[in-house]
């Protein structure tokens, strides 16, 4: 078990394999950048200016995050997994647990 900011965790909960922990900001990237992002999204219905899609990663009031009530969307076109966005999320607003989660990772696939 991992304790952590006054919290709990058992590391097969948040144990990773095979699976890298990207930014959101690194998401946008892989998935070619804010227009690509922004045409697939309005292939799904929901269509945002250039703009809105490229404050994401940069600044505002979520600064360096992906507003959550466009997950679902940016999962059903295979841009990332709801479990990446969110633990990309909580690194964000988190460090200190996402270090500690790094290191366990790093420590897991030593051992193996």
């Amino acid at each position: 078990m991992v304790h952590d900011l006054g919290l709990t965790f058992h590391r097969e909960n948040f144990t990773m394999l095979g699976m890298s922990e990207r930014s959101h900001r690194q998401i946008l990237e892989d998935a070619g950048g804010v227009t690509p992002v922004r045409r697939q999204l309005a292939s799904v219905g929901i269509d945002l200016p250039d703009p809105t899609v490229r404050s994401w990663p940069l600044g505002g009031e979520g600064a360096g995050s992906i507003p959550p009530e466009y997950w679902p969307s940016l999962v059903q076109l295979k841009i990332a997994t709801l479990e990446e966005l969110a633990r990309a999320a909580e690194a964000r607003k988190f460090p200190e647990l996402a270090a500690e989660r790094r290191a366990v990772i790093s420590e897991e696939g030593a051992a193996a």
